[in-house]
């Protein structure tokens, strides 16, 4: 019997043949090798767009988690400063509108709509401007802010291009990390936050320093060198040098610092002066319960009433003034014109002396000046001369007005002053105001204004009202306002007799025979 055939096979490689053919193409790449490989090819350009768009070192955004999350929107820490940020400046504002500084409706709330498509602006600032509230303000009579400087609203084109240039100096000084918090306005001073470091310095556009507030360590920078570096800050080479080596202010603890003083009546949004400053808003501001009790209504109108009450001066109130500002007594806080006229005419008078006699045409020139303003000196000493006797014709003793004749003096001028806004409402504002306004204005600014202008009626109304009842309550009645404006007609007729002051002559007669008539309707006797 045939024995069975076995076939072994032997499954080891023939390195024979092996080494004699040619070597086998390689394998075909995975597809995770493939994704891989686009992955990193995608995220290269990405990193290296980003460093050089934000001027940022390239350890930054070596973190795999951190870079993924910025290429599709931002990180987490920079989205709580954003919001954090917005929730400062919208609790601000809604304070200014709770002390009734502004009306409510007039705080636009994020997201906005803002394309960004400016290259000065990276991506964080373009998410903050979305988030931040704006004050939407294109009024006639628009309100300043902190310093008196004005809202910023980044919704307005226009004024996104205005704030790459907020110290107007036409410089390439904002790096895109940075924004303008305001505008310049009367005070001038300009809050610059930085993204980078969550920031915020201030500038004195006109003396080129951040001195104007109080917070530490903004006093710290020294103001004669801020001067010598204003042309470093509109067209310095190292800019990013400078802002790093400016102080600054950690964003969060001014905000939370700003609010706190607003809240606590130490920071007044409202324009001082020297018959109405801040203490005595705060003061007027605690007596109506503000914060936490506060009474809008009642706060307003006798705001309205101390804001426009008499001079204490009285009839002689134009009298006082010219003497202040002569002679440098408050609310003038300048040595006085006759001070300043001094010290310029013993200046020219040194300079004279000085000059050699071969110089004969800068002498006449010295000589002419000293002349002119020896004689501007003695006309100003004859106007505080006159001053000075028509203060002591009208204020006997040093009483101007009576004490029991303050409230009625007070109400006249406070009914004065309601009947001139109702006037100036209904007359309009100048024409081109009125043309931009209605170019700018939308139509809910447009019911924002004439609601808050019909909270300021009603709000003088009440003022009116109260004043009237606290006259009434005294005693005192419209006849005492009518004697004391003849008495001051009176006296006006005397002194243009005596030469104190002008009197048109065509207008005498009919001042003396108009004043006459109302003399004996109000039973005085003829002197």
């Amino acid at each position: 019997m045939p024995s069975a055939r076995v076939d072994k096979r032997d499954n080891s490689p023939d390195t024979s043949s092996q080494s004699n053919s040619e070597p086998s193409p390689p394998a075909p790449p995975t597809t995770w090798r493939v994704s891989h490989i686009l992955i990193v090819a995608f995220l290269i350009p990405i990193v290296i767009l980003q460093c050089w768009k934000q001027g940022q070192h390239l350890y930054h955004y070596l973190d795999i988690p951190t870079l993924w999350l910025r290429v599709n929107g931002i990180v987490p820490e920079e989205k709580a400063q954003i919001d954090e940020l917005a929730s400062l400046l919208d609790q601000i504002y809604s304070t200014l509108a709770n002390m009734t500084y502004l009306p409510s409706s007039s705080i636009k709330r994020g997201p906005h709509s803002i394309k960004t498509t400016n290259a000065a602006y990276n991506s964080q600032i373009s998410q903050l401007l979305s988030a931040l509230p704006y004050i939407d303000q294109p009024l006639p009579d628009k309100e300043p802010w902190l310093f008196e400087t004005d809202f910023v609203d980044y919704t307005d084109p226009k004024e996104r291009e205005d704030t790459r240039d907020p110290l107007l100096c036409e410089g390439q000084y904002m790096t895109p990390s940075m924004i303008a918090l305001n505008s310049i306005g009367v005070g001038w001073s300009v809050l610059i936050y930085d993204f980078e470091g969550n920031k915020i310095r201030m500038i004195n556009a006109l003396e080129w320093s951040n001195s104007a507030l109080d917070w530490q360590p903004l006093l710290d920078f020294d103001r004669v060198e801020a001067r010598k570096r204003r042309d470093m800050i509109c067209h310095g080479d190292d800019i990013r040098q400078f802002w790093e080596d400016l102080p600054y202010i950690e964003a969060p603890f001014f905000l939370r610092d700003l609010l706190q003083r607003y809240r606590d009546g130490d920071m007044i949004p409202w324009t001082t002066t020297p018959e109405m400053d801040a203490k005595a808003y705060k003061n007027l501001l605690l007596q109506h319960g503000w914060p936490d009790t506060f009474n809008a209504d009642r706060f307003r109108a006798n705001l309205f009433r101390l804001q426009n009450r008499a001079s204490p001066h009285g009839n002689a109130k134009a009298a006082h003034s010219l003497a202040a500002e002569l002679e440098g007594k408050p609310p003038f806080t300048s040595p006085g014109l006759i001070a300043n006229l001094k010290q310029h005419l013993l200046d020219t008078f040194t300079q004279l002396s000085t000059t050699p006699e071969s110089d004969s045409e800068t002498k006449l020139q010295l000589s002419f000046q000293h002349e002119r303003l020896s004689l501007d000196l003695a006309r100003r000493y004859d106007e505080l001369h006159a001053a000075k006797t028509l203060i002591a014709r009208l204020c006997p003793a040093g009483v101007c007005v009576k004490p029991e004749d303050v409230a009625s003096r007070n109400c006249l001028n406070v009914k004065k002053e309601h009947a001139e806004l109702v006037a100036r409402f209904q007359r309009g504002y100048p024409e081109e105001t009125e043309c931009h306004w209605r170019e700018t204005a939308t139509k809910r600014s447009r019911r924002t204004f004439l609601g808050w202008r019909r909270k300021q009626f009603w709000w003088a109304g009440l003022a009116v009202r109260e004043c009237e009842k606290d006259v009434r309550a005294e005693g005192n009645g419209v006849d005492l306002d009518e004697r004391q404006r003849m008495e001051e007609e009176r006296m006006s007729l005397r002194d243009c007799e005596s030469g104190l002051a002008g009197c048109p002559p065509k207008k005498l007669p009919l001042l003396l025979s108009t004043a006459g008539s109302k003399r004996r309707s109000l039973g005085w006797s003829r002197r």
